[in-house]
Parts: C-alpha cells; sequence; structure tokens
C-alpha cells in the first residue's frame, strides 16, 4: 500500500473514532418526576404544621427525645384540659388525583383518640378516614379504611387517600388540609408523636 492511501485510511478511521466518542459521551438525563409533594422531617422546623392552641387544647412541639428516622419527630398533646388532640398541614394546590397516597410514621400509646381527617372544601368541610379505636369523628362523614395502633411504639401506613375519600363522594378532587382531630374526647396528658410525614404519587 502506498503511504498516501495509508495516511489516508489512518485519517479516516481517526476521524470516525472522534465521531464515535462525542456520540458516546452524549448523555441524554431523563426529567425527575416530583414523586413527593410534601414531606416533613421535623429536622429543621415544624415543616408547616399549625395549630389553635386556645380553641382545641392541644400543645405540639418538636421532640428530639423520641424519633422514628433523624433526631426529630412531632409531639402533640392535651397539657390540662380535655381537649381535640389537633393540628394540622395546609399544602397548597393538592390534587387528590395526582398525589393519591400519604404516608406517615405514628406512635400512640394505648387508649389516645387520633383521628385522621382531611378537609374536602374550604369552610367546615371534613371526612374522617379513620384513627385509633377511640377516636370520635363527631359530625363528619367518615370512612375508617387507617386503624392506627395504639400500643406506644412505632409503625408506619401509607393510605390511598383518593379512592377513600372518592369513595364517599366522587366529585371531590382537591384537598384543602390534612387535620389530626378528634371531637374533644382527648383527656389531659393525651399524647402522641408522628414522623416522617409524606404526601405522594
Amino acid at each position: 500500500m502506498k503511504k498516501g492511501v495509508l495516511l489516508g485510511v489512518v485519517f479516516v478511521f481517526w476521524a470516525c473514532s472522534m465521531v464515535l466518542a462525542q456520540q458516546s459521551f452524549h448523555l441524554t438525563v431523563p426529567v425527575m418526576r416530583n414523586l413527593y409533594f410534601v414531606h416533613c422531617t421535623f429536622e429543621q422546623e415544624k415543616d408547616g404544621w399549625e395549630g389553635d392552641t386556645w380553641v382545641t387544647n392541644t400543645l405540639f412541639e418538636r421532640d428530639d427525645a423520641v424519633a422514628y428516622s433523624g433526631q426529630y419527630s412531632m409531639h402533640v398533646f392535651v397539657p390540662e384540659v380535655a381537649g381535640y388532640l389537633t393540628i394540622g398541614v395546609r399544602p397548597e394546590n393538592w390534587s387528590l388525583d395526582r398525589y393519591p397516597y400519604v404516608e406517615f410514621a405514628y406512635k400512640i400509646p394505648r387508649g389516645t383518640p387520633v383521628g385522621l381527617f382531611f378537609q374536602i372544601a374550604e369552610g367546615d368541610h371534613w371526612v374522617c378516614l379513620g384513627g385509633t379505636s377511640a377516636h370520635n369523628h363527631g359530625w363528619y362523614p367518615a370512612n375508617d379504611i387507617c386503624i392506627l395502633i395504639d400500643d406506644n411504639t412505632w409503625h408506619t401506613v401509607v393510605i390511598n387517600a383518593r379512592d377513600a375519600i372518592k369513595s364517599i363522594d366522587p366529585s371531590y378532587d382537591t384537598i384543602y388540609e390534612f387535620e389530626w382531630w378528634t371531637a374533644g374526647n382527648a383527656q389531659p396528658g393525651s399524647q402522641f408523636w408522628f414522623d416522617e410525614f409524606i404526601i405522594k404519587e
């Protein structure tokens, strides 16, 4: 083979190698979906949870002595007068169809009334999706699909809120607030903890 032809072959081989190398390093990065709409760990702050202490006779605080994961959990308790054992969180634009699942860890001492409530429209429009055997959902409609265990140890649960709420009324598609609540039957000293509260796809 002549020298010029050989050099031409080498050059073509080198050029093809460079093109292949560039293509092999051209990566397509997929767009990651946001599977979590809300994720409360309480490691830095209260993560948007609020309550009306004077009306509900309920106090709440981050607790670094009892936690499911990390260093902190949320501690909810009734101090001196019977109360509602209630606090809530109001994520904006919570679509049931897009984010139907609610997951959390909880620790509830025996006999404590703890209920799971979802505000389905502005105003006093709530549904209860369960709780401990001692909870009282009062005058609100209920679908008690979630039974919380009150044995003073940590448990986790995942709720399909969309299916449970739509079984009450299929027209509901937005949640305005999630709230722990019982109808005034939490006695002084009643308390529970929760952690890793997640709303997700």
